[in-house]
């Protein structure tokens, strides 16, 4: 069973391939496409997700939704992986990890933590800065600080 588009393209053919996470169970979405390929330096792991919007902070299950999505792959990856492997995550996160990224105007954002929309919660910062303290890098902020 698969949702949301979620597809990884490749010259190469991957030595795995997995949909969802291991914990799902069978009335998942399965949000997330992982593969392994091979490449000259070892194993390099891809993931592929439609990571959860959330909507908004009062929503009674989208952001819950959103909550365990991200706990889920925090789990995996901790599980499955190490930060000295290579892996990388393409995906739009839906959460602005800082104001940097924000892009709407003060007067926005005040408004839109106000009203608790999704993508700019203090609680959802701290879940992508779970993810950044385990080792992952968010490489465009890397390469345009």
């Amino acid at each position: 069973k698969s949702h949301y588009g979620v597809a990884l393209l490749t010259k190469a053919k991957p030595l795995a391939v997995r949909k969802g996470f291991p914990t799902d169970d069978e009335d998942a979405q399965r949000r997330m496409f992982m593969a392994d390929l091979q490449t000259p330096v070892g194993t390099l792991t891809v993931l592929n997700g439609y990571f959860p919007q959330g909507e908004s902070r009062d929503h009674p299950t989208k952001l819950p939704a959103k909550q365990k999505f991200y706990a889920d792959l925090m789990n995996y990856l901790s599980e499955h992986h190490s930060p000295d492997q290579p892996c990388v995550i393409m995906v739009d996160m839906n959460i602005s990890a800082s104001d940097l990224v924000i892009g709407i105007g003060e007067e926005n954002r005040k408004r839109w933590l106000r009203t608790g929309k999704c993508s700019f919660l203090p609680v959802e910062r701290e879940w992508m800065d779970t993810l950044l303290q385990w080792g992952l890098v968010d490489t465009f902020r890397a390469l345009h600080p």
